[in-house]
């Protein structure tokens, strides 16, 4: 390392304008690689206890979520229940298992996040892959695990227009605090 920050300056400062761009992007690469700042530690709810844990932990790894946000939507959603089912809802539909994930969207689940295969939502092993991918995909539409928990529950579409009830206001604290 020593060496190469001399080796290009000097290749800038002599090797004329063939070499300047090479010089100022292996700069910049350089830095880049080996400056750049330790990441800060994100803000994430606690670790929750589950029979599901080491389930848990391999999945969000393999999916690239923070374990603790799965076992926090799963405690909040059905405490850890995956054949829990809510009564059906005024427009003729229910959300099922673990992750409550509402039928009239499984389709949409299916094609978006498990290659247009159909899933039973009260398999916990799939529904937690379906919604460890559905939770990093709001985390990369929104920027933050946050929205992506508050997205989770009441849509993208909510998130986006600002209209977020206070019934998800309050799951947000259920999932990110107390449960």
């Amino acid at each position: 390392m020593k060496i190469i920050i001399p080796v290009l300056i000097a290749l800038l400062l002599t090797g004329g304008k063939p070499y300047e761009r090479i010089a100022i992007n292996l700069i910049y690469d350089f830095f880049s690689v080996y400056m750049e700042p330790e990441p800060e530690t994100e803000n994430l709810p606690p670790r929750r206890e589950s029979a599901y844990a080491e389930f848990f932990e391999r999945i969000a790894e393999q999916e690239m979520v923070p374990v603790s946000i799965l076992e926090s939507v799963a405690l909040a959603e059905s405490r850890f229940r995956p054949w829990a089912m809510s009564p059906i809802r005024s427009d003729g539909f229910r959300d099922l298992g673990m992750f409550q994930i509402n039928e009239r969207y499984l389709e949409w689940y299916a094609n978006k996040y498990n290659m247009a295969v159909m899933f039973d939502p009260l398999d916990y092993r799939i529904a937690t892959v379906i919604a460890a991918r559905h939770l990093r995909a709001m985390k990369e539409m929104f920027g933050s695990w946050e929205y992506a928990v508050i997205s989770y529950n009441c849509g993208a579409s909510r998130v986006k227009t600002g209209t977020i009830p206070a019934s998800t206001v309050r799951y947000f604290e259920k999932v990110w605090n107390d449960n």
